[in-house]
Protein backbone atom coordinates (compact mmCIF):
# COMPACT_ATOMS: atom_id res chain seq x y z
CA UNK A 1 0.00 0.00 0.00
CA UNK A 2 1.15 3.49 -0.62
CA UNK A 3 0.79 6.35 1.79
CA UNK A 4 0.04 4.55 5.08
CA UNK A 5 0.54 1.19 6.69
CA UNK A 6 -3.13 0.71 7.54
CA UNK A 7 -4.62 -2.59 6.49
CA UNK A 8 -7.51 -3.17 4.15
CA UNK A 9 -10.29 -5.47 5.26
CA UNK A 10 -13.65 -6.44 3.84
CA UNK A 11 -17.16 -7.02 5.14
CA UNK A 12 -20.29 -8.18 3.40
CA UNK A 13 -22.91 -5.44 3.11
CA UNK A 14 -26.59 -5.74 3.93
CA UNK A 15 -27.44 -6.73 0.34
CA UNK A 16 -24.46 -9.01 -0.16
CA UNK A 17 -22.03 -6.61 -1.85
CA UNK A 18 -18.45 -6.49 -0.63
CA UNK A 19 -17.43 -3.34 1.27
CA UNK A 20 -13.87 -2.23 1.88
CA UNK A 21 -12.86 -0.99 5.34
CA UNK A 22 -9.91 1.40 5.51
CA UNK A 23 -9.04 4.02 8.15
CA UNK A 24 -12.42 4.36 9.89
CA UNK A 25 -14.43 4.48 6.66
CA UNK A 26 -16.43 1.82 4.86
CA UNK A 27 -16.24 2.10 1.09
CA UNK A 28 -18.38 0.77 -1.75
CA UNK A 29 -17.05 0.18 -5.26
CA UNK A 30 -18.66 2.61 -7.70
CA UNK A 31 -16.61 2.07 -10.86
CA UNK A 32 -13.95 -0.12 -12.51
CA UNK A 33 -11.95 1.48 -15.27
CA UNK A 34 -8.46 1.11 -16.82
CA UNK A 35 -7.08 -1.31 -14.24
CA UNK A 36 -8.43 0.59 -11.22
CA UNK A 37 -11.39 0.38 -8.87
CA UNK A 38 -12.96 3.58 -7.60
CA UNK A 39 -14.48 3.56 -4.11
CA UNK A 40 -16.60 6.12 -2.24
CA UNK A 41 -17.54 6.21 1.42
CA UNK A 42 -20.73 4.29 2.10
CA UNK A 43 -21.98 7.31 4.07
CA UNK A 44 -21.58 9.63 1.08
CA UNK A 45 -25.30 10.36 0.83
CA UNK A 46 -26.42 10.21 4.45
CA UNK A 47 -23.48 12.04 6.07
CA UNK A 48 -22.17 13.89 3.00
CA UNK A 49 -18.83 12.15 3.45
CA UNK A 50 -16.42 12.81 0.59
CA UNK A 51 -13.82 10.15 1.44
CA UNK A 52 -12.70 8.26 -1.68
CA UNK A 53 -10.16 5.61 -2.66
CA UNK A 54 -8.66 4.31 -5.86
CA UNK A 55 -7.22 0.78 -5.78
CA UNK A 56 -5.84 -1.66 -8.30
CA UNK A 57 -8.27 -4.29 -9.60
CA UNK A 58 -7.05 -6.92 -7.11
CA UNK A 59 -7.50 -4.42 -4.24
CA UNK A 60 -3.96 -5.17 -3.08
CA UNK A 61 -2.70 -1.60 -3.29
CA UNK A 62 -4.27 1.80 -2.61
CA UNK A 63 -3.25 4.11 -5.42
CA UNK A 64 -4.82 7.36 -4.26
CA UNK A 65 -6.43 7.75 -0.84
CA UNK A 66 -8.36 11.00 -0.55
CA UNK A 67 -10.14 12.47 2.42
CA UNK A 68 -11.52 15.96 2.03
CA UNK A 69 -10.62 18.53 4.68
CA UNK A 70 -13.40 19.07 7.17
CA UNK A 71 -14.79 15.55 6.92
CA UNK A 72 -15.11 13.93 10.31
CA UNK A 73 -13.97 10.36 10.53
CA UNK A 74 -16.78 8.00 11.43
CA UNK A 75 -16.47 4.48 12.69
CA UNK A 76 -19.41 2.49 11.40
CA UNK A 77 -18.62 -0.69 13.29
CA UNK A 78 -17.78 0.84 16.68
CA UNK A 79 -20.54 -1.05 18.51
CA UNK A 80 -19.04 -4.37 17.45
CA UNK A 81 -15.46 -3.42 18.39
CA UNK A 82 -16.08 -2.36 22.00
CA UNK A 83 -14.84 -4.71 24.73
CA UNK A 84 -18.03 -5.82 26.47
CA UNK A 85 -16.50 -7.88 29.29
CA UNK A 86 -16.83 -5.08 31.94
CA UNK A 87 -20.48 -4.58 30.99
CA UNK A 88 -21.22 -8.30 31.16
CA UNK A 89 -19.84 -8.36 34.75
CA UNK A 90 -22.54 -5.93 35.91
CA UNK A 91 -25.88 -7.15 37.32
CA UNK A 92 -28.45 -8.08 34.69
CA UNK A 93 -32.18 -8.69 34.41
CA UNK A 94 -34.17 -11.27 32.45
CA UNK A 95 -35.15 -10.05 28.99
CA UNK A 96 -38.80 -9.01 28.40
CA UNK A 97 -39.72 -9.39 24.73
CA UNK A 98 -42.76 -7.61 23.28
CA UNK A 99 -44.13 -8.30 19.76
CA UNK A 100 -43.85 -5.51 17.17
CA UNK A 101 -46.38 -4.51 14.53
CA UNK A 102 -44.31 -6.08 11.77
CA UNK A 103 -43.81 -9.43 13.48
CA UNK A 104 -40.44 -8.83 15.13
CA UNK A 105 -39.72 -8.48 18.83
CA UNK A 106 -38.79 -5.42 20.89
CA UNK A 107 -37.20 -5.46 24.32
CA UNK A 108 -38.99 -3.65 27.14
CA UNK A 109 -36.50 -2.48 29.77
CA UNK A 110 -36.99 0.06 32.60
CA UNK A 111 -40.00 1.71 30.95
CA UNK A 112 -38.46 2.04 27.47
CA UNK A 113 -38.66 -0.02 24.29
CA UNK A 114 -35.54 -1.08 22.40
CA UNK A 115 -35.28 -2.46 18.87
CA UNK A 116 -32.70 -4.85 17.47
CA UNK A 117 -29.70 -3.13 15.90
CA UNK A 118 -26.83 -5.59 15.35
CA UNK A 119 -25.21 -8.70 16.82
CA UNK A 120 -21.88 -10.48 17.10
CA UNK A 121 -20.78 -13.64 18.89
CA UNK A 122 -24.15 -14.28 20.53
CA UNK A 123 -24.47 -10.73 21.89
CA UNK A 124 -27.34 -8.70 20.46
CA UNK A 125 -27.25 -4.90 20.50
CA UNK A 126 -30.53 -3.03 20.86
CA UNK A 127 -31.09 0.71 20.62
CA UNK A 128 -33.93 2.88 21.87
CA UNK A 129 -36.90 3.00 19.49
CA UNK A 130 -36.61 6.80 19.61
CA UNK A 131 -33.03 6.85 18.29
CA UNK A 132 -34.06 8.53 15.03
CA UNK A 133 -36.92 10.73 16.22
CA UNK A 134 -35.23 12.11 19.35
CA UNK A 135 -31.58 11.24 18.60
CA UNK A 136 -31.64 9.04 21.70
CA UNK A 137 -28.29 7.35 22.35
CA UNK A 138 -29.57 4.76 24.87
CA UNK A 139 -28.52 1.17 24.13
CA UNK A 140 -28.69 -2.22 25.80
CA UNK A 141 -27.16 -5.59 25.03
CA UNK A 142 -28.77 -9.00 25.41
CA UNK A 143 -26.78 -12.16 26.00
CA UNK A 144 -28.29 -15.52 26.97
CA UNK A 145 -31.72 -13.96 27.67
CA UNK A 146 -30.22 -11.42 30.08
CA UNK A 147 -30.33 -7.61 29.58
CA UNK A 148 -27.29 -5.43 30.36
CA UNK A 149 -27.26 -1.63 30.30
CA UNK A 150 -24.80 -0.31 27.75
CA UNK A 151 -25.62 3.39 27.28
CA UNK A 152 -28.31 4.13 29.90
CA UNK A 153 -29.20 7.78 29.22
CA UNK A 154 -32.41 8.64 27.37
CA UNK A 155 -33.21 12.20 26.25
CA UNK A 156 -37.00 11.74 26.24
CA UNK A 157 -39.70 10.63 28.72
CA UNK A 158 -40.74 7.00 29.26
CA UNK A 159 -42.86 5.37 26.55
CA UNK A 160 -46.60 6.05 27.02
CA UNK A 161 -47.89 2.49 27.08
CA UNK A 162 -45.28 1.31 29.59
Amino acid sequence: MTGTDATISFIKGQRGALKLIYQDHTYICVKQQKGSKYWTCSKQRSKKCLARLITDLDVQKICAPRRQRGNKKHDQTKWLKIDLSPILQKPSEPVVLVPCRLGGMKVFYQGYYFEYHTSKSGIKHYRCVHHAQHDCKARIIVKASRVYEFVPMHNHPHDDDA
